[in-house]
């Protein structure tokens, strides 16, 4: 569902997205030449969240037509909400540690609108009094970059999206190496080297997102969306819950102002 906030004029869109670059410290023909690259999606935003440029191939990429349509749109309206509290979160930090964050390895869409890997730079905007603005970035395939380490790789990336797809099942990271056919050892580091993250705790990390949309949807007890979510019993579900997002299951769903 769009967020639909703007009933704004395309006028006054073209307006908002002009006076933003316009306290970007760059040189003049830098935006024309952004527009020009091909294959590699570029972006800025402002401190809102809001896209306020972005070249053509990320336009194609997210099926729109017009640039400063981009700013009636925030990531929750073309990903799933876990991808887009992920891109912000690391927007976040980005702007509040004015620190670029590089080699992030991460579902995006390609230029058909299907979700693919892909590696992401991003980088603190700022304006003339260099302070920080926004955020600006670039995301091209990761298959792109590195044609032969994706081939090699390629098994890692087909049990990631293993994991996506039976996060809710007893994973065994041996099997998962098996079906890499590559020693466990061997698995995991490779997997780290990608993801930034163990095989075990991309598995947690789906399960707890899962998790999260169940409690705060339903009214579904916490018993059962533990075993639900992948995890074995309750208590392991809490544990693992106050460990990344430290809280317990029962006080996030309190503070989301969900019965119990």
């Amino acid at each position: 569902m769009l967020s639909n906030k703007n009933k704004l004029s395309f006028e006054h869109l073209q307006k908002q997205q002009q006076d933003f670059i316009k306290e970007i410290s760059l040189q003049p023909h830098f935006l024309d030449f952004v527009n020009s690259v091909d294959n590699i999606s570029i972006f800025f935003k402002n401190r809102h969240g809001q896209i306020v440029f972005g070249n053509r191939f990320l336009l194609n990429s997210l099926g729109i037509e017009h640039h400063a349509d981009l700013l009636k749109f925030q990531d929750e309206d073309f990903f799933p909400e876990y991808l887009a509290k992920k891109f912000k979160q690391d927007d976040s930090e980005v702007i509040n540690t004015c620190e670029p964050k590089k080699f992030i390895v991460e579902l995006f869409k390609n230029e058909q609108g299907i979700l693919g890997w892909f590696v992401t730079h991003k980088y603190p905007v700022l304006d003339t009094k260099q302070n920080v603005i926004g955020v600006m970035g670039s995301i091209q395939e990761y298959k792109a970059i590195n044609p032969g380490a994706y081939q090699t790789k390629g098994a890692i990336f087909d049990s990631s999206q293993y994991i996506q797809e039976h996060f809710r099942d007893n994973l065994s990271i041996n099997d998962l190496a098996d079906m890499a056919n590559m020693p466990i050892r061997r698995y995991q580091r490779h997997f780290k080297q990608i993801f930034n993250i163990s095989p075990q705790e991309y598995i947690i990390r789906h399960r707890l997102h899962c998790a999260c949309e169940l409690l705060k949807h339903s009214t579904t007890p916490i018993s059962t969306i533990a075993v639900e979510s992948g995890f074995y019993d309750q208590s392991s579900f809490t544990r693992q819950f106050k460990k990344y997002l430290y809280t317990t299951p029962f006080k996030y769903r309190k503070n989301l102002s969900l019965p119990i």
